[in-house]
């Protein structure tokens, strides 16, 4: 059997020390939970922002990068009190090849907001484009 020495006195003053070392507002690293899947047609982004509006939430895409990004601002006061607080989140993403940007669309409900990439399917030319033919054309020079 092994014989422990215990000294309650040095563990209070470990306690006292750990609480007024901590701070007394609670931090939130990572309000929200962002997550990807695909499938043959689409991708997908979905993001878990509670106490986040589409007014909140701003999505951009440009040069093929997808930035979502968010802020929330709450204060309150009363009698002798003030309180604030801020939660903020900001994701970009690269878009791959075949992500067409300019169909992109996002849906928000209850706090969960899901972004929906379309891909070219495949047989798909991407730049392919359909050309008018006209009836008269212009005379050629020789």
């Amino acid at each position: 059997m092994t014989l422990a020495l215990r000294n309650d006195f040095i563990d209070m003053f470990r306690a006292m020390d750990e609480f007024f070392e901590r701070p007394l507002t609670k931090r939130v690293v990572d309000p929200v939970k962002l997550s990807s899947s695909q499938d043959d047609k689409n991708y997908y982004i979905r993001a878990v922002a509670p106490g986040f509006s589409q007014e909140n939430i701003d999505i951009s895409v440009g040069d093929r990068m997808l930035k979502i990004s968010g802020k929330v601002e709450e204060t309150a006061e009363g009698d002798n009190m003030f309180s604030s607080s801020q939660r903020a989140f900001q994701q970009t993403y690269q878009l791959p090849h075949d992500a067409i940007p300019d169909e992109i669309t996002a849906d928000m409900q209850n706090g969960i907001l899901v972004v929906n990439i379309p891909r070219w399917t495949t047989g798909q030319d991407k730049t392919a484009r359909k050309i008018p033919i006209g009836e008269s054309p212009p005379a050629l020079e020789e």
